[in-house]
């Protein structure tokens, strides 16, 4: 994976996932990814990451590494 997208930073209520492109915590069924333990944050934070590794990855196979049918 090229760059983390997510950090997980401590807070005074436990633990936090953050978008490291927008410095914002991370918003999953619009409820934000605060006040976790640190085990949950960074857990959190490796599934996003490969969820956006996936992502990236089956976009550009779709675009570029078309298979064909002859």
């Amino acid at each position: 994976m090229p760059s983390r997208s997510y950090d997980v930073r401590k807070g005074r209520k436990g633990w936090s996932v953050y978008a490291s492109q927008t410095g914002k915590p991370v918003r999953l069924n619009g409820h934000p990814q605060i006040g976790l333990s640190l085990e949950t944050a960074a857990q959190l934070a490796a599934v996003l990451e490969v969820m956006d590794f996936l992502h990236a990855e089956n976009a550009s196979w779709m675009i570029t590494d078309r298979p064909t049918i002859h």
